[in-house]
């Protein structure tokens, strides 16, 4: 009996070796990639920079919490700020949870969630198959006695199913993403969590992108099934999974309008660049008379200025100064406008295929965009395209391939294809081209029943400067009628 009960626990360890090398090395791709990769016009800045994060301030009040769009901060009342490695070791030692992590569009929580896990799988020596730089063993914020998990689960809210019937290994391992997990290594892997075997650490990015409604629920155990919103809330309660860190990213409405029972108990926010970080980033990666070009900026337009302190803003102005020096606008709307015309009028767009389609293909992107938000979802189906009318091969041809920056992101799931904006403000900005677009009736319409609901509220930004200021030129990306 004992032979057989160590021939079992051998198995056993096996799946669970097999399990945490999998997970470790899911995460660690995962989490792969530096801001500016993807923008060829920009060279990179010489070290990482980070938004401040500030903690200990009033976050709800009442059940909502305006949203502003671009802004470099969210709407914190008081509250101090917090040196990253000291937030960290917040989040390895202190028994709240979960941990939130919010911030306005562009604040740069996917960069500091995926910077965090890439962190603490260096620092507890996880990464397998892998040798990280010099730089990245280095910048470890931990000391040799902190470092005290098996395993870093970095995952996208996005890829995770909305499912009617599911159970939580499907939920937090979910199999059409961790595709290497044997079901037998998921269940093993979850028992020791549970044991308290498993040390674990668990970081969901994107909760305004999830695909269900996040709200109190009935309990469920680990083993029960249910539904992925039951299960997530769960999750949040702290009935699933009491001893794991949980670390979530959220735009801020989405927390400030969970219940009471849902609310993380330590909230920290992104407040953007301080003026140090801005100004040497920007200089770093616009180089010469970058200098001189900041403090115009701020003395001349101190609008700009305070959007410049937001990180994806500051890419993005950065890179249609690098590209189109002469045209740079001059407010949020204006520059994500003209970010997207640089895309239709690009040299690689015109050879692959002819305008016209392009504008076709636009106008379409317009309005899948325009009813994803009204469903409240960023993930499309080839399906979603076929209905809307969008080429599979427009979209990986021009938009994958185009130059400087993709619009539309594209993931290959048991092969079927699923498609997301790769900023979830691409989605927001498109929707807003869309309702700028519409009759004074259905427009009416919109503005009654829609734009008064949180998850619109950057939409609505967009489509207030889209129709308020005449500057901004839209003739790329706005069809008259009969055209």
């Amino acid at each position: 009996m004992r032979f057989l009960c160590r021939m079992f626990e051998h198995y056993s360890s096996g799946h669970v070796g097999n399990f945490t090398k999998k997970i470790n090395r899911f995460s660690w791709e995962n989490v792969q990639g530096k801001v500016m990769e993807n923008y060829e016009d920009l060279e990179a800045p010489e070290k990482e920079f980070y938004p401040r994060i500030k903690t200990g301030f009033k976050l709800f009040k009442g059940d909502y919490v305006p949203q502003k769009g671009f802004s470099a901060h969210c709407n914190p009342q008081g509250g101090t700020y917090m040196k990253l490695a000291d937030f960290m070791d917040h989040i390895q030692y202190s028994h709240q949870k979960p941990y939130s992590i919010i911030g306005q569009p562009g604040s740069g929580k996917t960069t500091l969630m995926r910077r965090l896990a890439k962190k603490f799988l260096i620092a507890n020596k996880l990464v397998i198959g892998q040798k990280p730089t010099l730089w990245e063993r280095c910048v470890s914020v931990f000391s040799k006695e902190s470092r005290s998990y098996d395993a870093v689960l970095h995952m996208n809210i996005r890829d995770i199913p909305n499912q009617d019937s599911t159970c939580l290994t499907d939920v937090i391992f979910p199999p059409s993403v961790v595709t290497s997990l044997t079901k037998k290594e998921r269940q093993c892997g979850l028992k020791n969590i549970l044991d308290g075997k498993l040390k674990i650490i668990m970081m969901f990015d994107g909760l305004d992108q999830a695909s269900w409604i996040t709200k109190g629920e009935e309990k469920v155990g680990p083993w029960d099934t249910s539904s992925t919103a039951k299960i997530f809330a769960n999750i949040m309660t702290g009935h699933l999974l009491p001893d794991v860190p949980i670390v979530i990213s959220s735009r801020e409405h989405s927390v400030a309008l969970l219940s009471q029972d849902l609310r993380p108990s330590f909230v920290a926010a992104l407040v953007g660049f301080s003026e140090k970080d801005g100004r040497s980033m920007y200089s770093q990666v616009m180089g010469e008379n970058s200098e001189q070009e900041w403090n115009q900026i701020r003395k001349c337009n101190p609008g700009l200025h305070y959007m410049c302190l937001t990180p994806l803003f500051m890419i993005f102005y950065m890179l249609i100064k690098k590209v189109d020096p002469d045209n740079t606008p001059d407010c949020a709307t204006g520059v994500m406008i003209r970010l997207i015309a640089i895309l239709v009028e690009s040299e690689h767009t015109r050879r692959i295929v002819r305008m016209a389609d392009v504008q076709e293909f636009i106008k379409n992107l317009k309005k899948m965009a325009f009813h994803g938000m009204k469903e409240q979802r960023v993930v499309f189906t080839k399906e979603d395209l076929d209905n809307f009318n969008i080429s599979y091969i427009n979209v990986s041809d021009i938009i994958i391939k185009v130059p400087r920056i993709s619009i539309v992101g594209q993931k290959v799931l048991e092969g079927a294809h699923k498609f997301f904006f790769s900023h979830q403000t691409f989605q927001e900005v498109l929707a807003a081209l869309y309702a700028a677009e519409m009759d004074l009736e259905n427009f009416k319409v919109l503005v009654d029943n829609e734009f008064k609901l949180p998850y619109w509220s950057v939409v609505r930004s967009f489509t207030t400067g889209i129709l308020n200021n005449n500057q901004i030129d839209i003739s790329s990306l706005i069809l008259e009628p009969g055209q």
